[in-house]
């Protein structure tokens, strides 16, 4: 392969990339347009070649038109069925099983037997099996985006576009007789056996860590430890992602070199079919995570160049990777597991090794540098995705990334012996578990470290670090030269640093209301000049996370008062977890409330008020302002008192008190 092979594929992932933001609108065919004068630029400045830029210019318009296609034949084309009951026959190709009898399943089949659609739907758990028929009546509906969670860019990327509701008539076929099913099932059911010997010999969070991290199965994870391990900024560990099959199949690789050392090396050919097999088999194991399969398809394209001996490159092998990817499942380009994953192994395997590979330093030292570009490279695609970003990512990731490295070979060599050997199990599973339990007890420490996260609700910060991006690419597209592009990386790095000390200091000035939740779970929060007040009005423990959500995207770290008014038992115990990293003042709850003489949530004790009234005030230096239980409030500021009632959740009033207005905006994703 030759590095020309990126005029094809990389101008053809932008153009999925513009087509995606601006499907459907003027600016689609303005990009377009634009893209003409890209390439005359590509001629006349930096001297591409004419027959290269056309090429560039004719692959941007081919993306384009394929997503354009897609979208019309396949997404549009659904919406047809929105809110029509219709019937459905399928098979099941996922299962996710809940408490209280529930479960989830994503169908591959039919709607009215002709019209091939994946389906979501969720209900009583009916013993559905990977590979079973299922058919049923159903309306059919478009996902909708919630405060904490965007449903609809999550399964829109999977390819799914409907979800079924009111599901009656449901019939299963279970299918024991297809050997591919049968094969999916065996696997998964080997997986839970391994899981379980985890459980047996290692301690309760070091087994929910190594399941997570060798299987993608975070069920048994506590929620603070998820919680720890985001903020540490190394939830990916916990992801199974392609630095996990690197490492697996790294393992394989030694076993084969060794077999050479013993006079008894394989062909090529074999080798190949071995490693194929193995990680196809791996992929199956862990339920098609994307960032495998990237890696799977890249690892692949590298083992033929070896197979036919060829030299493979990283940067090309990524590119058409991606490319192959996006055209199976155009709406992948929207996923962040996808773009993290691309991103990730550009950092690492591309960038890291062109700005690193002239400096006279140790081996250690340019490992140290490689990851902190390599997270320089993702900080754009987390905040576009995430809550918060962690600006100790790369400490972090080289503290805990070879404990992670360590615990997935033990937890590796169990799986393929199956826990037989009793003393090698015990011996691995004590090694992973010494290592999980360290892994934990650092995320923990670093997790409660103030200002150690970046706040992602400032629209300004995306739309910056793009910007950034771009004048690095020209620059280097410029100059050709590692120095000037690591001057243009660093400067953009500080430019972001310090647009992000004044967004929050001007931040601060504000008087800010945010009414979050729904019909059943409603919280507000209102933050002053680094004073945050929380008034819970449900009596439903997941508003808890409404209020960690929202802390995380403005960067509240200092909680001055959280007030509970209905059934706050219910409530204290989640509080206690999901805001465990925070510094809390003062719990507040109504009399009555049954506690333990020794109680204490987030470190603090307790105070029992009167919940009987109807309006709670919060006084500030220049002004006041009076919460109501209907959720309405009233700011009083010079003399003068203004109202604000809703009855719309997770909108948030801006108050600008030197201006004197109300500014009113939704967070709905």
């Amino acid at each position: 392969m030759t590095r020309k092979s990126l005029y094809i594929a990389i101008p053809y992932i932008l153009g999925f990339v513009v087509c995606y933001i601006l499907y459907k609108s003027i600016y689609l065919y303005i990009g377009v347009a634009f893209s003409f004068a890209i390439t005359f630029l590509l001629i006349f400045v930096f001297k591409l070649g004419i027959k290269e830029s056309i090429l560039c210019e004719t692959s941007f318009i081919v993306g384009t038109l394929i997503f354009s296609n897609y979208m019309i034949t396949n997404v549009d084309y659904l919406k047809k069925y929105q809110d029509v009951e219709v019937s459905y026959i399928g098979k099941v190709i996922q299962v996710n099983d809940y408490s209280s009898d529930t479960s989830s399943y994503i169908l591959d089949g039919y709607i009215n037997g002709n019209t091939k659609a994946r389906l979501y739907i969720y209900t009583n758990s009916i013993g559905c099996l990977y590979g079973d028929n299922v058919s049923f009546e159903c309306t059919t509906k478009d996902f909708t985006n919630e405060y904490l969670f965007n449903s609809k860019q999550y399964y829109n990327s999977k390819g799914i576009y409907l979800q079924g509701n009111d599901i009656h008539n449901l019939q299963v076929n279970h299918i024991d007789d297809d050997f591919i099913y049968n094969l999916v099932r065996n696997l998964q059911d080997y997986r839970e056996k391994i899981v379980g010997t985890f459980k047996l010999y290692m301690s309760k969070s070091g087994a929910s860590l190594l399941s997570a991290m060798l299987f993608g199965d975070k069920s048994d994870l506590s929620k603070y430890d998820k919680n720890s391990l985001m903020r540490s900024g190394i939830g990916s560990l916990v992801a199974v992602s392609g630095l996990h099959l690197v490492i697996l199949t790294s393992v394989l690789k030694f076993f084969l070199e060794y077999l050479e050392t013993k006079d008894l090396a394989l062909p090529h050919c074999i080798k190949f079919v071995i490693y194929e097999v193995f990680m196809l088999m791996f992929i199956i194991v862990v339920g098609f995570p994307i960032s495998a399969v990237r890696t799977f398809i890249m690892l692949s394209i590298s083992n033929m160049g070896i197979l036919f001996v060829r030299k493979s490159d990283t940067l090309n092998t990524l590119s058409i990777t991606s490319m192959i990817m996006i055209s199976l499942q155009p709406y992948l380009i929207g996923n962040v597991s996808f773009l993290l994953s691309v991103v990730g192994v550009f950092g690492i395997g591309v960038l890291s090794p062109y700005l690193t590979k002239d400096l006279k330093y140790p081996k250690f030292i340019k490992d140290i540098l490689s990851t902190v570009i390599t997270t320089l490279c993702i900080v754009p695609i987390c905040l576009i995705f995430f809550d918060e970003v962690s600006i100790i990512m790369p400490l972090t990731n080289i503290v805990c990334l070879p404990l992670c490295e360590i615990s997935i070979v033990c937890g590796f060599l169990v799986f393929v012996t199956g826990g037989r050997i009793l003393i090698l199990t015990k011996l691995l599973l004590c090694v992973a578990d010494i290592c999980c339990k360290i892994m934990i007890y650092i995320c923990r420490i670093i997790s409660k470290i103030p200002f150690s996260n970046i706040p992602t609700d400032y629209n300004i910060l995306i739309y910056l670090s793009i910007i950034c991006v771009l004048i690095c690419i020209v620059c280097y597209a410029i100059f050709k030269n590692e120095k000037y592009t690591i001057v243009s990386i660093l400067t953009s790095v500080l430019i972001m640093g310090i647009t992000l000390i004044g967004i929050q200091e001007y931040q601060q000035s504000i008087l800010r209301v945010a009414l979050l939740g729904n019909s059943k779970y409603q919280v507000m929060i209102i933050s002053y000049h680094g004073d945050t007040n929380i008034i819970d009005f449900s009596k439903n423990y997941k508003t808890s996370t409404y209020v960690q959500t929202y802390c995380k995207r403005y960067g509240i770290n200092n909680i001055n008062s959280i007030t509970m008014l209905k059934k706050a038992y219910q409530s204290i115990t989640m509080y206690d977890v999901q805001l465990k990293d925070y510094k809390v003042s003062a719990i507040n709850v109504p009399n009555g409330t049954y506690l333990r003489s020794d109680c204490s949530v987030l470190g603090v004790v307790p105070n029992r008020i009167d919940v009987e009234s109807s309006k709670y005030m919060y006084s500030y230096d220049d002004f006041d302002i009076t919460i109501y239980k209907d959720t309405s409030f009233e700011v009083t500021h010079n003399g003068v008192t203004e109202t604000f009632n809703t009855q719309e959740f997770n909108v948030e009033v801006d108050y600008y008190l030197n201006k004197g207005f109300f500014e009113v905006r939704s967070l709905k994703s």
